[in-house]
């Protein structure tokens, strides 16, 4: 195809890999090497990545990574929270090249679950993606364009009225915004605390652990903080990566919800992040049954796009076990959607 070859991602592409995602408005930070050698070590797992190569230039991508688990072996692109994956590629012949290979993969490998979550920005082309099984999410974003305008006006009469009462409410309660690389401790308590008071799962303190030795604060990612009578009340971590903003890990102190801390905090971030460059805040997936989740983030402008979980199950057995057993098996991975369990009928 146009002199395209499919080869895996080695250390000595990944310059090439990186100037390719850099011409791309939705290569997210999910697809970076720094994320990739991050999510390895947090997860124990491979990262046989495959990219599309012309003449030494790297013009197509498939992030990939396996697990061993107690059934077998599972793919996502990519795990983690509902990570993006997907084929990202400059041109037609190297997306299809990228899919062919993917296909050619499932046939010829052990794998017994395989699961590509869509990039909302870059939609898959179902027709040529294997899938048997299919779980739904809605991505949501806001374009921070307009904040860059002086005065940035028409950005802010485009936020819901309910979203500026907020930040006012907090800056009238004297609650104050920073950066604080080092408040890993309290976002990684809190929103522990936050995460399982709603019956959720929590990142774990690994995670927390790993950010510095994986990016640099200030630059890879901050950690902002809101504090009322010198207290901190909340936290957001946020990643920076190739103009887009990823808001990851929101984080806000029982009892002091009622001050919209969490306002101020988005508020600031957004305002700080066009002076640096960035043109888009990723709010990333919302179930579509976290109706709190997604109205929080529609109150931003954002615009939303709907996107897939392709799940291509090799080995049926797996709809007999239940939900915990998978979960167990698999922690941090996607298997398939639960309500598609013989149990969950």
């Amino acid at each position: 195809m146009s002199g395209i070859e499919v080869v895996e991602l080695t250390d000595g592409l990944e310059g090439a890999y990186e100037d390719f995602l850099s011409r791309l408005d939705h290569g997210l930070f999910y697809y970076s090497t720094a994320y990739r050698r991050f999510l390895v070590e947090l997860l124990g797992c491979s990262a046989p990545y495959r990219v599309a190569v012309r003449r030494g230039e790297v013009v197509g991508a498939l992030p990939l990574m396996a697990v061993d688990g107690r059934y077998g072996t599972v793919w996502n692109s990519l795990p983690y929270f509902g990570s993006h994956g997907g084929v990202l590629a400059l041109n037609g012949g190297a997306a299809a090249a990228l899919y062919e290979a993917y296909a050619a993969l499932l046939e010829t490998s052990e794998v017994v679950a395989a699961t590509v979550i869509g990039n909302p920005w870059a939609p898959l082309d179902e027709e040529r993606l294997t899938f048997d099984l299919c779980d739904e999410r809605i991505g949501q974003a806001t374009d921070l364009g307009p904040l860059s305008e002086s005065p940035p006006d028409r950005f802010w009469a485009a936020i819901d009225s309910s979203a500026r009462r907020n930040v006012r409410k907090a800056q009238a309660s004297g609650v104050t915004v920073r950066t604080d690389s080092e408040a890993v401790g309290f976002l990684a308590d809190c929103h522990g605390q936050n995460i399982s008071a709603v019956g959720g799962k929590p990142k774990n303190r690994r995670f927390f652990d790993l950010l510095r030795r994986h990016f640099t604060p200030g630059k890879d990612y901050n950690i902002y903080v809101a504090e009322a009578e010198n207290v901190t009340v909340a936290a957001l971590l946020l990643f920076y990566y190739n103009r887009t903003v990823e808001y990851f890990v929101p984080a806000t102190a029982a009892g002091f919800r009622s001050l919209q801390p969490m306002a101020f905090i988005v508020a600031t971030a957004m305002a700080d992040a066009v002076r640096i460059g960035y043109r888009r805040w990723n709010w990333g997936g919302t179930w579509l049954n976290q109706e709190g989740v997604y109205r929080f983030k529609r109150k931003w402008n954002a615009t939303e796009r709907p996107y897939r979980y392709y799940t291509r199950l090799i080995d049926r057995s797996l709809l007999s076990l239940r939900r915990e057993e998978l979960a167990t098996a698999y922690e941090d991975f996607y298997v398939l959607p639960f309500g598609a369990l013989s149990g969950a009928r």
